[in-house]
């Protein structure tokens, strides 16, 4: 697959080992970059692996100036990082004193499990997975602890929200920390169906949390992944680390995929397997020779090296839904079902909620054609 080379530059300094052709690939694009340092970190910062590519960097090429300046920028991180983690533990026991379980997952509980440190993996925010009922009795208690919601709605477009929603957003106004409270991990609506089937706990600072197990964690991770499209490389080198540190039950995880999450969970491998050189088992890569799967992949790509329409986004989002039906309901969701937006829009009363889908297919025009 066809990449820049600034990009093939930070996908080969994130792999889990570096051969003698990697390293010597490394040094020549050092020796002859084209962009600036600064550029180079920037890329490496929206993708979310300045850790990865420093700590690999670091180890042959010490005194080069970009990483002198990667260094700076991963110390930056790993100091946020900590405060994250550290508030982390904060909620965590604070709600269960509260009796209201807090499962931790992606973030520092994530790093934990893959780098056995908080600051390895690169992260910005708090997800925690609850009981949808606990959601206020979550929000009276956070909101005595620096927390605010980030939706400017009124009470009433709140509800409706939540009640189509997945997720609450609040955020710390002095520590500048967000949290995602999870009640689902996909939308009601979006058309894969996946749950958690186990847990295990992993300790921070001597605080043990609970976090999905590897089987379910890792077909999370895919799902996750492939319904945003991978904008990010460092979901892909999750996956890749998932995969090289982790105890996987292949049996285990392939009775937990269905018709609905599989081809979401097979790009996921394709992409670690092609551009990190993940080991994959021999029956996964079979089902990589599927004719979507390339295209899709190298748009991919090609959305990490120049601007991609949302538009284009969401096509290539419907590759990787299973069947005619699923694709229907995505559409649906995408272009008649009421988004937060459209709640912010206006507030209806009770009897009107069905204009919502009336102003949502306005709205993307508005936002498209104007």
């Amino acid at each position: 697959m066809k990449t820049n080379k600034t990009i093939k530059f930070l996908l080969t300094a994130s792999k889990n080992s570096l051969s003698k052709e990697d390293i010597s690939y490394l040094s020549n694009y050092l020796k002859n970059r084209e962009i600036s340092d600064e550029q180079i970190i920037n890329i490496a910062q929206n993708h979310a692996i300045v850790s990865v590519v420093y700590q690999n960097l670091r180890e042959h090429f010490a005194g080069d100036t970009l990483v002198v300046k990667l260094k700076q920028k991963y110390m930056i991180n790993a100091q946020k990082s900590m405060l994250i983690s550290a508030e982390l533990l904060r909620v965590v026991t604070i709600l269960s004193k509260e009796n209201i379980e807090a499962i931790s997952f992606k973030g520092s509980s994530l790093s934990m499990l893959l780098y056995s440190d908080v600051i390895s993996r690169q992260y910005s925010d708090i997800d925690i997975l609850i009981e949808y009922e606990d959601i206020e009795k979550i929000y009276a208690i956070l909101s005595q602890n620096g927390y605010e919601k980030t939706l400017n709605i009124t009470p009433n477009q709140e509800q409706k929200w939540y009640k189509n929603s997945k997720d609450m957003l609040l955020f710390h106004t002095t520590k500048g920390i967000h949290i995602e409270f999870h009640w689902l991990l996909v939308d009601r609506d979006f058309p894969i169906e996946f749950d958690i089937k186990d847990y295990q706990n992993i300790t921070i600072n001597s605080q043990t949390i609970k976090t999905f197990g590897n089987e379910d964690l890792l077909i999370y991770l895919t799902i996750h992944g492939s319904t945003h499209l991978w904008h990010q490389i460092g979901w892909i080198k999750d996956i890749d680390m998932m995969i090289n540190t982790q105890n996987i039950d292949w049996d285990i995880l392939k009775s937990r995929l269905n018709s609905t999450n599989q081809k979401a969970f097979i790009l996921g491998l394709y992409l670690s397997y092609k551009l990190l050189d993940t080991p994959v088992p021999n029956y996964y890569k079979e089902q990589m020779s599927n004719k979507w799967i390339e295209p899709l992949a190298r748009f991919i790509i090609k959305s990490w090296q120049e601007s991609v329409s949302e538009f284009k986004t969401r096509v290539g989002i419907v590759y990787i839904l299973s069947n005619i039906k699923t694709r229907v309901a995505y559409l649906y969701k995408v272009v008649i079902k009421p988004s937060r937006s459209e709640y912010a829009f206006i507030d209806l009363p009770k009897g009107f909620y069905w204009v919502y889908y009336l102003i949502r297919p306005y709205l993307l025009v508005r936002k498209y054609l104007f």
